[in-house]
């Protein structure tokens, strides 16, 4: 759970007050709130990287905004492990893990600069308990303040100190401040002294009939009901965050990103290393061609970045291609660009950042996958990651052991397209005249229940795994040794809308072992 700090006082903000904040009514003078403009001037950056106590800052917010579940592991560290930790925290939650920037971290240091310029009332580097709050949540939609005053609101006679109320209309929630002594330092919580309070002279007098009902003599206004309701419940959300919440950050691109389909998948390479290919289709429509007679070309970034599992950067690379097209129906319709990037990988974990960017426009589409390469050299009975493919035949690009196979990282099929599926066995034994005999077995099962399934088979599904068989075929077929590759064409003309896995198991009749890989893939009904 989140820690405190402090010890909490608690401050009240009257409904009038927490109503303000959420906007629901406007400021008034005589309530003593002020709508701060929650959009401040942001200092530069280089001047604070220049004082004293910046590190310890960036150290300081760094453990605001790291979960509880981490903390303890963290602060156990020396300053290495504290800095490869602080390193590796940031690429994990990079959005972009293939570009050299990273929004996130830079979205940390603009929030730690707001919180150092306008949440420390002693200067330096000490902000309050606001300051935490813009590193965790961010800057608010609106910040009202609002002045102490001498009060005797219910009975409560005494100093009202200053306030601040915080709301965050994307999360819903609202964050109270108070200034407890009065010396600019504002901490969590509200005023404990209206909670114990009784009513006071002021309060709505009431009407009793007999032992049955009590009821003011005024009309219920419900509008105002669910504003108070609506305010209460912004409060809740706040105080839950504050104690469950370590960080939010909502990504935003600058341009809208392109739709991306892609996919990673490995087979056995030269050596004992693997091969680890990024697959990747994006519509052609969403790229700007510039027209120069009956061309029409694109420009396309693409960048790769190859981490373990520890976020440690093995290989990245960043390259520029030209996009062609005389066809002015596949620039502007619905015609998919297909392409793909391949590298060889040592056996084991990986996170894979992947980006492709149009370079006159910016936009972007970026992806990220974790995938663990198998370590095909190793002796016995193997298996690539089966492969859905446009097409399989020959051709200069797209080479793996059975010729050129395009792939269709989509997956999305209508009803009346084949699905044309491609894989490599590896360790195959000899069967006759240096060939090897394997069978293969396709299934194709549902991954979804049917919404018009009935109430009790629902329930019996909930107990127990049921595999829905939509398609299953064997053959037996012939291949090189030890290596060989297999391609097929299944029909989907029986299967209705939905969400499908394909299972392929391979059989080696000379050793009787068996190997299985699966992939996942959609039908579409136009």
């Amino acid at each position: 759970m989140r820690r405190s700090s402090v010890t909490r006082l608690l401050i009240c903000v009257p409904v009038t007050a927490a109503l303000l904040a959420t906007g629901i009514l406007a400021p008034t003078p005589c309530f003593g709130v002020k709508i701060v403009g929650s959009n401040p001037a942001l200092p530069p950056l280089e001047p604070l990287m220049s004082k004293p106590g910046f590190q310890d800052a960036l150290a300081r917010a760094f453990t605001t905004i790291l979960p509880d579940s981490e903390d303890e592991f963290y602060l156990a560290l020396g300053d290495s492990g504290r800095a490869r930790y602080r390193r590796r925290y940031w690429r994990r939650n990079d959005p972009t893990a293939a570009t050299d920037r990273n929004e996130f971290l830079e979205e940390c240091v603009t929030r730690l600069r707001y919180a150092v310029a306008y949440f420390c009332p002693d200067g330096g580097f000490d902000w309050d308990d606001r300051g935490d709050a813009v590193l965790r949540f961010g800057f608010p939609g609106s910040r009202a303040e609002i002045m102490g005053d001498i009060s005797l609101q219910w009975g409560a006679r005494g100093l009202t100190p200053n306030a601040e109320v915080w709301t965050y209309y994307d999360m819903e929630m609202t964050l109270q401040f108070i200034d407890p002594t009065l010396n600019g330092i504002f901490i969590y919580g509200e005023d404990i002294k209206y909670r114990t309070a009784g009513p006071g002279p002021q309060a709505a007098k009431f009407i009793s009939l007999g032992d049955k009902i009590d009821f003011p003599m005024y009309p219920r206004n419900i509008e105002a009901e669910h504003m108070a309701y609506r305010s209460q419940t912004f409060i809740e959300k706040g105080e839950k965050a504050k104690i469950e919440v370590p960080v939010t950050y909502g990504y935003v691109p600058e341009a809208e990103p392109i739709t991306l389909f892609y996919e990673v998948v490995t087979a056995k390479g030269q050596g004992r290393a693997s091969d680890l290919a990024v697959n990747y289709q994006l519509p052609m429509s969403s790229l700007l061609f510039c027209t120069d007679g009956e061309t029409a070309t694109a420009t396309i970034r693409k960048t790769i970045r190859v981490m373990t599992r520890e976020y440690d950067v093995i290989t990245s690379d960043s390259r520029t291609m030209a996009v062609s097209s005389e066809n002015r129906e596949l620039t502007e319709g619905v015609a998919l660009l297909t392409d793909e990037w391949r590298l060889d990988a040592d056996p084991g974990e990986y996170i894979v950042g992947f980006c492709v960017e149009d370079t006159v426009t910016g936009r972007q589409a970026s992806g990220r996958s974790r995938i663990v390469v198998p370590d095909y050299a190793v002796p016995g009975l193997l298996m690539s990651d089966v492969q859905i493919a446009s097409s399989v035949g020959e051709g200069s690009r797209f080479l793996r052991l059975g010729g050129m196979v395009v792939p269709q990282p989509v997956r999305a099929f209508d009803s009346d397209d084949d699905l044309m599926v491609y894989f490599e066995v590896y360790g195959l034994t000899e069967w006759e005249s240096a060939r090897s005999r394997f069978t293969v077995t396709a299934e194709i099962t549902r991954l979804e229940r049917d919404e018009d399934e009935g109430w009790f088979a629902r329930i019996i599904s909930g107990f127990t795994e049921r595999r829905r068989t939509a398609v299953s075929s064997s053959i037996i077929a012939y291949g090189d040794v030890p290596d060989t590759a297999y391609w097929m064409a299944l029909s989907l003309e029986n299967l209705e809308q939905g969400n499908y896995r394909l299972t392929i198991t391979v059989r080696d009749h000379g050793t009787d072992g068996t190997v299985q890989e699966s992939a996942t893939f959609t039908v579409m009904r136009r």
